[in-house]
């Protein structure tokens, strides 16, 4: 079965993608970025391209890989593995992108480059939000991101973690984690993970939080992990699928 399919013929030729089943983040429905062809993105795996994305020629997008933000992926460019591209990144000729690199912000890849690995640096984080706007497509708001979280319902304004019953969260109360783990290229270390109001599927509920900047621990795979966050209100979902507050 496939995972998606091709809309209409747009600019340049290019096609927008339609999901037709869930998978990954990704909600049956849900529009993603543009595409030539269904060879240019497997219709396997976790691989997508979001927002307006292009990925055109003989290029081809597989494995787990994302492409999104306003990079392009084209000649006989491949991306694949847990690779990403996202802002104005442009990967093209018989250059390959795999493994867990990570291409973004105005960066070429091109030639007979190979691309297989990444680590964040300080000098990434010296500009630490425009990175998070290319990887989320968030900016602050006085100093606070407003972010997501899906967690299990206790009452009205209080929920537990769904990896820690202990952990709890309150509506408008400020929680921290002490001892977070400082490891800007951990992932998934010691600390709270928020992201974009489809990037789990975990919990019974979806809040929006409240992110300070200067908690921001590092920002990979499509989500934050922060030291704290203060919970503001439980996302109610409606029959359509949509979720609001």
């Amino acid at each position: 079965m496939k995972k998606y399919k091709l809309l209409e013929k747009e600019d340049n030729l290019l096609r927008r993608i339609v999901a037709l089943e869930d998978f990954s983040n990704i909600k049956k429905g849900d529009k993603g970025g543009y595409i030539k062809k269904e060879d240019n993105l497997s219709q396997e795996g976790n691989c997508w391209v979001y927002g307006d994305a292009q990925v055109y020629g003989n290029a081809w997008v597989y494995g787990d890989a994302r492409v999104s933000g306003n990079a392009q992926v084209y000649g006989d460019a491949r991306v694949s593995c847990d690779a990403r591209v996202s802002g104005n990144a442009q990967v093209y000729g018989n250059a390959r992108v795999y493994g867990d690199a990570w291409v973004f912000g105005d960066a070429r890849i091109y030639g007979n480059a190979q691309v297989y690995t990444w680590q964040l640096t300080q000098d990434i984080f010296s500009d630490l939000t425009n990175y998070i706007a290319c990887s989320l497509g968030v900016y602050p708001v006085n100093g606070k991101y407003l972010l997501y979280k899906r967690v299990n319902k206790i009452k009205e304004g209080e929920w537990t973690s769904i990896y820690d019953i202990n952990f709890f969260y309150k509506k408008g109360e400020y929680i921290t984690i002490p001892d977070y783990d400082p490891d800007k290229n951990l992932s998934c270390g010691k600390g709270i993970h928020v992201s974009t109001p489809f990037y789990w599927n975990e919990g019974d509920t979806l809040i929006g939080v409240e992110v300070k900047v200067e908690d921001v621990i590092t920002c990979q795979e499509g989500k934050l992990r922060v030291k704290g966050i203060t919970p503001i209100e439980e996302i109610k979902e409606v029959n359509n699928g949509k979720r609001q507050i």
